[in-house]
């Protein structure tokens, strides 16, 4: 068995179970996790990072003459980080709908675990965890987890 440890900047491992942390010293380090590793424990490590304002794509104005039409919110544009509430925003903005954007969830009492899931058949959606993927409109079976990063440690 496993048990999940989150670290700090948003860095998750799994470790077995058992293995229990003491402490991790100084956001961003994670001694913790070194020394499982070259304890040749197996560890399953995950990130979760966040850009720089000035590294992040700007997002078009929606313009106006939206203001009547019913809430449907998309994501959209480069990793899908420009949020829409209308279908004639995203259209103002100059997006398509189909091929530019992802539903956003809606009215998700979700919990912010990470456990990102990829969902759709031809455009690949990211989600943070399958409550919010069903939130969007989503199943089971149109979601899948990403595929795993090896992390290839030689010392």
């Amino acid at each position: 068995a496993t048990m999940a440890v989150w670290g700090l900047a948003g860095v998750a491992a799994t470790v077995p179970e058992g293995l229990r942390p003491t402490k991790m010293v100084k956001p961003g380090r994670h001694i913790l996790l070194f020394a499982l590793l070259l304890a040749g424990v197996p560890v399953s490590v995950q990130a979760q990072v966040t850009l720089p304002a000035e590294l992040l794509p700007s997002c078009p104005s929606a313009g106006s003459g939206c203001e009547f039409d019913p809430i449907n919110r998309f994501k959209c544009g480069q990793l899908f980080l420009c949020t829409y509430d209308t279908i004639c925003a995203v259209n103002n903005a100059g997006f398509n709908q189909n091929a530019d954007c992802c539903q956003a969830p809606t009215n998700a009492a979700c919990t912010s675990i990470y456990d990102p899931q990829i969902c759709g058949s031809n455009k690949k959606c990211p989600y943070l965890n399958l409550c919010l993927a069903k939130a969007a409109g989503f199943t089971d079976a149109q979601c899948n987890p990403p595929p795993p990063c090896t992390l290839d440690v030689k010392i």
